[in-house]
């Protein structure tokens, strides 16, 4: 693939940034799909906050460093609950975020982001 082509750039990038954050939250090992996903989508867009939010929801040290006691934490604990306390941490996370200036005209995209997951 030519890199001299901006597609093939965007493509480029697009893949390599997937990678770079599926593979730290160590997608392809926690158990439940939907809720990996959803941390994944998290990350992307918050860094460290989403592994903090979920090693804290999950019950182990909120380090920010995505290890195998935060993978075996997260896959010990119900998904479902998880997931839904991962989306209600993030919710109250945007909405506290949209009342600082100029932050307001994004909260119905972020909302519409996190609803897409169900």
């Amino acid at each position: 693939m030519p890199l001299s082509d901006p597609m093939n750039w965007i493509a480029w990038l697009s893949c390599s940034i997937s990678v770079i954050f599926w593979d730290r939250i160590k997608g392809d090992y926690i158990q439940d799909q939907k809720l990996a996903e959803f941390l994944y989508d998290y990350y992307v867009h918050s860094g460290a906050r989403a592994i903090k939010k979920v090693q804290n929801l999950a019950g182990v040290a909120d380090d920010g460093i995505f290890g195998n006691i935060t993978l075996r934490a997260i896959n010990n604990t119900d998904p479902v609950r998880l997931f839904q306390d991962l989306k209600t941490e993030r919710r109250n996370f945007l909405t506290s975020l949209s009342k600082q200036s100029g932050q307001a005209k994004f909260l119905k995209g972020w909302m519409h982001r996190i609803n897409t997951y169900m």
